[in-house]
């Protein structure tokens, strides 16, 4: 008898060795790492849960969020045993188009067409991203062509960022939310370091104290961008722009 495609998805899922595989590729995309022979306890516990929730994959992903090897490090701390570092990932493609949207409204389109969801006039794979061809998984570390990309995306998000919040009343932004974009270092110099602390903690998710050595650097920043031609939301748009391109934005 023919085969349907709904036929050949019931008999990939019958095969005894598809979630053993499912599993694997999972915890591999979830690691962002080549699974060795230390992954296997854990690999045995997230095939059992799932085939106990009839190979659903909301909860084999539910169960890989919670392994100690996704929440913490490779190694246990020698003295306690405890996971208690957090391991270095390097954002997808995917994932850094959707940060930066997140924050500040932008998707990179050209024609109606995502810049970062397709290779044949987009920058999927100078982005880090697979094509199925030439690149057969994702970037695991960064590279010259996705800090190039890196650069122009954060250009483009900071402009459409400032142009955005400043029509918006401040109660409603969510990156500029202390000031109107008219003061300056001397009339409102608390204003602005308060701000560069807010925007320091939501994009970098970093706490930093108002002479910390992040806002003291992005305060030099600003100050040289103003200097140019006395323009706040140049400035602003400059340091947003430095906040985007930094290396941690691609790491989590």
């Amino acid at each position: 008898p023919l085969w349907t495609v709904e036929d050949l998805g019931q008999r990939i899922a019958a095969d005894p060795r598809f979630p053993g595989c499912a599993v694997e590729q999972a915890a591999s995309l979830m690691l962002r790492r080549d699974l060795s022979l230390v992954d296997s306890d854990s690999l045995t516990i997230h095939r059992e849960v799932f085939l106990e929730s009839g190979l659903r994959l909301r909860a084999l992903y539910a169960s890989m969020a919670r392994d100690p090897r996704y929440r913490a490090a490779d190694r246990a701390h020698p003295a306690t045993e405890a996971w208690d570092a957090v391991p270095a990932k390097m954002v997808t493609v995917q994932l850094l188009a959707s940060q930066v949207e997140a924050l500040t409204g932008f998707r990179w389109t050209y024609a109606g067409l995502d810049m970062l969801d397709n290779d044949f006039y987009g920058l999927r794979a100078l982005g880090g991203g697979t094509d199925g061809t030439a690149g057969s998984r994702n970037a695991r570390q960064p590279n010259a062509t996705l800090i190039l990309v890196q650069s122009r995306l954060a250009e483009a998000a900071a402009s459409y960022a400032v142009a955005r919040e400043q029509a918006l009343p401040v109660d409603e932004r969510l990156l500029f939310t202390r000031l109107d974009f008219s003061e300056t270092l001397e009339t409102d110099a608390d204003t602005i370091i308060s701000q560069l602390q807010w925007l320091q903690r939501s994009v970098l998710g970093v706490s930093a104290q108002p002479d910390g050595p992040e806002v003291t650097a992005n305060l030099d920043l600003w100050s040289d961008l103003y200097a140019v031609n006395s323009d706040p939301v140049e400035a602003w748009t400059g340091v947003l722009t430095a906040l985007l391109r930094d290396p941690d934005f691609l790491i989590y």
